[in-house]
This record gives C-alpha cells, structure tokens and sequence, in this order.
C-alpha cells in the first residue's frame, strides 16, 4: 500500500518511527535531514508558512512505515514586511 499527499503531523510521527528503527541498526544510512529530531525541527519550524508545498509519500507492508520521499515545491512566500517572495527551488529527502 501506498499514499500521498500532504505532510501531516502523523506522517512525521510515521517517519520519525522509521528513521528509529533505521538508526538502530544501519545508522549510516540516516542522513542529517531524515533523523528522528531533524523531521520534527524541519516540519515544526516551517509548516506553518510552507506547508501547502510539502508533499509525501508513504510507502507500508501490512500496516509498518517502510519508506517515504518528502518533497518541497516551488511555491510563494509573504514575508513579515508584506513582501511577497517566490521560492522557485524544489528538494526531495
């Protein structure tokens, strides 16, 4: 089973759950992006603002978390001063 859509509180739970398991037995294969502290920083301290451009997928066996991609879109940034900004990079974790 699969999905996608948009990044939730519970899909960083999910994925926190992985990198969990992930760190316990290869943690060379845990990039600084994807640890168990690092998915929460990034989706707490920008979701808000962001979050509309962030999506995920997640990919199960039966009901456990086995992978997931996360991606940034280009999308449009209102700035404290009003400004508007647009954010034309993307990024894939």
């Amino acid at each position: 089973m699969d999905d996608f859509g948009l990044l939730t509180a519970p899909d960083v739970e999910l994925m926190q759950d992985l990198a969990q398991r992930v760190t316990a037995v290869r943690p060379d294969l845990v990039n600084s992006d994807a640890s168990l502290g690092e998915l929460a920083w990034i989706r707490g301290k920008g979701h808000a603002r962001e979050g509309g451009s962030w999506v995920r997928r997640l990919w199960f066996s039966g009901d456990v978390l086995v992978a997931w991609g996360w991606v940034v879109l280009p999308h449009r940034v209102t700035r404290s001063d009003g400004t508007v900004k647009d954010v034309t990079g993307a990024g894939l974790s």
